[in-house]
């Protein structure tokens, strides 16, 4: 057990869910960049170049989406979301709530019932509540076909290359995987605001790093522009 929950709580927001949701943003930004030129990029013979970044950049959402996910492991631990709010559960009696009143709306507006969190009393009830509503909103690999069809692409074609025909491997759209990034960057607010006084959205949900991810994306776009002049 770590002798300062608090720290270990900022440690593994800040290196787990905040940085793969910055990569998964990135990545976004760049398959968008690339593809919004696709018809300028083939008539310059510019296509193989910035279809291998394309390729690298879903390569990168895969990973970093599916790490959001990874469920708590004792032999393998990771920093997924789950496992963060397990740890908040497991050290819910040292883990001073800092703003309660942030945190209710937090749950609120991910459209999380409330009622339990104001029926307790004490710091310790109220973030084992707040862990188990987050966690209940979580989805499992075997109910999600959006989270099943990322986890199988990564098991089986990027981490641990099989000898299969990628035909047969469930498929997702881009616009169900990007919904994946929804509730995490949901949670990594509620805990930013309930815990470490610090905002990673605005009171309407939105998350404030966002406009991060995005840099690279443009940064792509003037690249692109450069080399049409």
């Amino acid at each position: 057990m770590t002798d300062n929950p608090l720290k270990r709580l900022k440690e593994m927001v800040s290196s787990g869910p905040v940085e793969f949701i910055f990569e998964a943003e990135q990545s976004l930004s760049l398959i968008e960049a690339c593809g919004s030129n696709l018809v300028f990029l083939q008539t310059h013979n510019f296509g193989e170049l910035f279809g291998t970044i394309q390729g690298l950049a879903i390569n990168q959402f895969v990973l970093s989406v599916t790490k959001l996910f990874e469920k708590p492991s004792t032999r393998y631990p990771n920093v997924s979301i789950r496992s963060i709010l397990e740890f908040i559960e497991k050290n819910a009696d040292r883990l001073e709530l800092q703003n309660p009143k942030l945190a209710r709306e937090g749950l609120k507006v991910l459209g999380l019932d409330t009622s339990a969190f104001d029926a307790t009393d004490t710091s310790a009830q109220k973030n084992v509540v707040i862990a188990r509503r987050l966690r209940d909103k979580i989805p499992d690999v075997e109910n999600h076909a959006a989270l099943r069809a990322l986890k199988t692409l990564r098991d089986k074609k990027i981490t641990h290359p099989e000898d299969i025909d990628l035909a047969t491997i469930e498929k997702t759209t881009w616009e169900e995987g990007e919904k994946l990034l929804v509730l995490p960057r949901g949670v990594v607010g509620v805990i930013g605001d309930a815990y470490l006084s610090t905002a990673y959205w605005d009171n309407e949900g939105n998350y404030c790093g966002s406009i991060d991810g995005s840099r690279v994306g443009r940064a792509m776009q003037r690249l692109i522009k450069a080399a049409d002049k």
